[in-house]
């Protein structure tokens, strides 16, 4: 009887360590576009239920329709973007379908995957890194813009989109450090501020004025485009509290860490480390559940030339839900990771990613095979 126990409880215990298994992500072909592609949003386009794939050069944009992991459709959203990198897709008019925000471009969703959107031109400023999020309380969402020759503006659109936008300028700005959501409430006032690397910006009546604090510690003066960095608001130590999880940018060693506030004003932080010598020059930043253990893990996407000589992508698992330990998973291999986005994209239950090279044609869906394994196991 006792042999026959222990038989039984080292089984359970095979059994739920292989469940506890990080999963593995499949690679999968979306489709083919030009290359040095930006722009890149993971929504559904069509209001079909399913998340799709847009992303756009200086010359096009096009959404993929997500049909199966191994089917996309391609489309063309539309021509001329006044922009390189720097777009997405969001409700501009208010009429419940996404359209796709461009630089000083943006284009109405027309309703029909088989025509072009609409294009307008918005009159802003020149951008190379874009977030969005309602910036003047007015429970509409606005547009941040940065760039290192126009600084930093947020734009009100909900009046008018279809003529020039309002715009007001927020401070100095650099080549990457507010996105892909580096927008949130830094001061526990109930409104929105804007993080930029190094320093954050304290928004005062509803997005007017607005007051620069240089108190975060990410610093990197190194390379052609100096602090620049990719951030996420998350709570990464399930106190219930938004943390600031951070990457440096540009640099071909960049670290990996998340910020934890220490006082009610945003002005002390304590930095934690994730990853200091990650050895990749880190072009994608996405913070989610990807093991469906209830706490926040997260995910970087290499390109561009790393110490490493290799592209590489990671996800770190939060292993003790605190953000303390960290457990590192290289998940893609000599494939550059530009821009990349996360959702449950084949509606399993589990977060996939869709990515693509900055210099290179090839679009890709990181399918999470988590669901897939589990049920395997059963």
């Amino acid at each position: 009887m006792k042999k026959t126990f222990l038989i039984l409880m080292i089984a359970g215990c095979s059994t739920m360590a292989a469940l506890a298994q990080f999963p593995e992500f499949r690679y999968n072909v979306i489709g083919y576009t030009s290359d040095r592609t930006g722009q890149t949003s993971l929504t559904d386009m069509n209001k079909d239920g399913k998340p799709d794939w847009v992303v756009g050069s200086a010359d096009s944009i096009w959404w993929f329709e997500y049909q199966s992991p191994t089917h996309w459709i391609k489309h063309l959203l539309g021509l001329n973007p006044l922009t390189e990198a720097a777009g997405m897709a969001i409700d501009v008019d208010g009429d419940g379908l996404p359209d796709q925000v461009s630089g000083q471009t943006w284009y109405k969703n027309s309703g029909d995957p088989g025509k072009p959107f609409a294009r307008f031109l918005n009159g802003t400023k020149g951008s190379s890194d874009m977030a969005a999020a309602d910036i003047n309380g007015d429970g509409k969402i606005d547009l941040v813009y940065m760039n290192d020759e126009d600084g930093i503006n947020w734009y009100d659109f909900s009046k008018s989109p279809e003529k020039k936008w309002k715009g007001t300028k927020v401070g100095e700005g650099v080549r990457l450090g507010i996105g892909p959501m580096g927008l949130g409430d830094m001061d526990d006032d109930g409104d929105i501020d804007i993080v930029r690397s190094n320093s954050w910006f304290e928004n005062i009546d509803n997005g007017r004025k607005w007051e620069e604090h240089k108190v975060l510690k990410l610093t990197n003066l190194q390379g052609k485009f100096p602090n620049c960095t990719l951030a996420c608001f998350a709570d990464i130590n399930q106190d219930g509290k938004p943390d600031l999880v951070q990457a440096d940018s540009y640099v071909s060693n960049g670290r990996l860490v998340w910020l934890l506030k220490q006082d009610t004003k945003g002005l002390t932080w304590f930095m934690n480390k994730v990853d200091l010598t990650t050895r990749q020059e880190i072009h994608s930043l996405i913070v989610a559940d990807f093991d469906n253990d209830g706490d926040l893990d997260i995910f970087i996407g290499g390109s561009g030339k790393p110490d490493d000589f290799h592209v590489r992508s990671f996800i770190y698992e939060n292993v003790d839900g605190k953000g303390k330990e960290w457990k590192k998973h290289e998940i893609l291999t000599d494939k550059e990771c530009f821009d990349a986005r996360a959702a449950d994209v084949d509606g399993d239950g589990d977060i996939d990613i869709c990515g693509k090279p900055w210099n290179g044609t090839e679009n890709y869906f990181l399918q999470n095979m988590l669901k897939e394994n589990q049920t395997k196991q059963k």
